[in-house]
């Protein structure tokens, strides 16, 4: 098998480039080699990029991991199902990774589901840790196209470009030479090749040109996941024209349309809407916050003009009239709040003075009556003392509280029976009214108080409102 690359136009002849070599019993391919050069070359590229933003690198790495792991997962689920008829008579070499096969849109959207599932079950942003993994994958991206050019697969239709390279045709895969490129055969020394687009190469410039632009605008990002949009939105317009030159891509039926074409149309679209919506919307909160920060100045402005203009001891004038004020409002509210509690203590008094009344006409008690007879023996000569003692056994009752009870038995109309067997004469009703019973002296006090708040006294209650204080 002749192992050439010829780039006629370039005059570039590169001889004996295997696809793989041997480390003991196990072959390496230069494909595999290349992704995982890419991979690792990746990481000088996002640390320092983590390390500038302060996030933290094991979460990064982490979330990196699951990104691959279920990149792999998915790639090569989307490879056996558009290459169904191939696996379905044996099946168990879908697990035989090292026959190759392996769909990069598949890996593209399995590495974004284990990497949305890893910063939702860490409580991580997803976007900016994504927007920080995107220079890395790019660069890995660019470093992994070159597996196509060692493995002289990937390649486009016929070319007469100056980019136009040659491949010895028992050097390809016959069903990745399309009928084209049959056609349009070359001979090199005696030898048949294909003259095709090198898509891997188109690819690679494609890629370094974007993680530049990414590079270039990361620092002025508007939200988090923008850089991964543009990304996605970028690579899908390029991917799409790449996708239409390559002739081993699993195309629609009836149609001849490659599926990762349809696939890439539909990630540009969508992403750069997205894209655009999200960056509109933040323009114009920016330009909110720019027309507010201008207004706070002009306003402050205005008021260091007014400063200059009053001068210093205006300001201080002002604001000795505000405190004045607010002096004087304090002022009047404690002054209401004074006449509010007068106004409260005035039936209250009266009502005390009442029950002063009530106990001189129902008598006093009998230590107290030894008290005022011993002043009296003091003050008065013995003849007016007999008078006063005579007065004093009609009017005091040794028992006052069978004279109220006889009181209160007389307000309700009935005789009361003090347990000697002997009836009380009942008292007159308008006798007991003279003196007045404290359910009497309540009514009277709400009915003062309605007179004096008609306006803020709560419903049935005739107590007034507390004033309140002024702001």
């Amino acid at each position: 098998m002749n192992m050439s690359i010829i780039f006629p136009e370039l005059g570039l002849f590169l001889e004996h480039l295997p696809k793989s070599f041997l480390i003991g019993d196990l072959e390496l391919t230069l494909y595999g080699v290349m992704i995982a050069a890419g991979m690792l070359l990746g990481l000088p590229v996002i640390l320092p990029e983590a390390k500038r933003k302060k996030q933290s690198t094991n979460e990064l790495l982490g979330m990196l991991i699951s990104v691959t792991f279920f990149g792999i997962i998915g790639a090569r689920f989307a490879y056996v199902i558009l290459h169904m008829p191939i696996y379905r008579s044996a099946p168990l070499s879908i697990l035989n990774l090292r026959q190759g096969g392996m769909s990069f849109y598949g890996g593209l959207f399995g590495g974004l589901f284990g990497g949305v599932g890893y910063a939702i079950l860490r409580d991580l942003s997803f976007g900016e840790l994504a927007d920080t993994a995107v220079p890395g994958i790019l660069t890995a991206q660019a470093i992994a196209s070159w597996g196509h050019f060692f493995d002289r697969s990937g390649f486009g239709g016929y070319c007469e470009w100056v980019t136009a390279m040659q491949l010895p045709l028992d050097a390809v895969r016959a069903d990745e030479v399309s009928t084209g490129l049959r056609e349009n055969l070359v001979s090199v020394d005696g030898i048949s090749c294909i003259q095709a687009h090198p898509v891997f190469f188109y690819e690679f410039l494609w890629c370094v040109l974007v993680l530049i632009l990414i590079l270039a605008g990361r620092r002025k990002k508007l939200f988090e996941g923008e850089v991964l949009l543009k990304y996605l939105t970028w690579y899908g317009f390029g991917r799409f024209f790449f996708d239409l030159l390559r002739t081993d891509l699993v195309k629609l039926p009836d149609v001849d349309f490659p599926v990762s074409a349809v696939i890439s149309a539909l990630l540009f679209f969508i992403c750069g809407i997205l894209l655009l919506i999200r960056q509109s919307m933040m323009r114009k909160r920016e330009k909110l916050l720019i027309r507010r920060k201008e207004e706070f100045l002009t306003a402050m402005e205005q008021a260091e003009a007014e400063v200059d203009r009053i001068g210093l001891e205006g300001v201080m004038e002002e604001l000795a009239q505000v405190h004045r004020k607010e002096k004087e409002e304090k002022d009047s509210f404690e002054g209401e709040k004074t006449e509010f509690s007068e106004e409260i203590a005035k039936p209250l008094s009266k009502k005390a003075g009442t029950e002063l009344k009530i106990k001189a006409k129902v008598g006093t008690k009998p230590k107290e009556k030894a008290e005022v007879d011993s002043e009296a023996k003091v003050e008065t000569d013995p003849k007016k003392k007999a008078e006063e003692d005579s007065k004093a056994e009609v009017v005091t009752d040794p028992n006052p509280e069978v004279d109220v009870e006889n009181r209160i038995t007389a307000e309700s109309g009935t005789a009361a029976d003090d347990g000697s067997g002997t009836e009380k004469v009942p008292v007159p009703p308008e006798k007991v009214g003279e003196s007045g019973g404290d359910s009497k002296i309540e009514e009277a006090i709400d009915h003062a108080l309605a007179d004096l708040f008609p306006s803020k006294s709560p419903e049935g209650t005739g107590i007034p409102a507390v004033p309140q204080a002024p702001e």
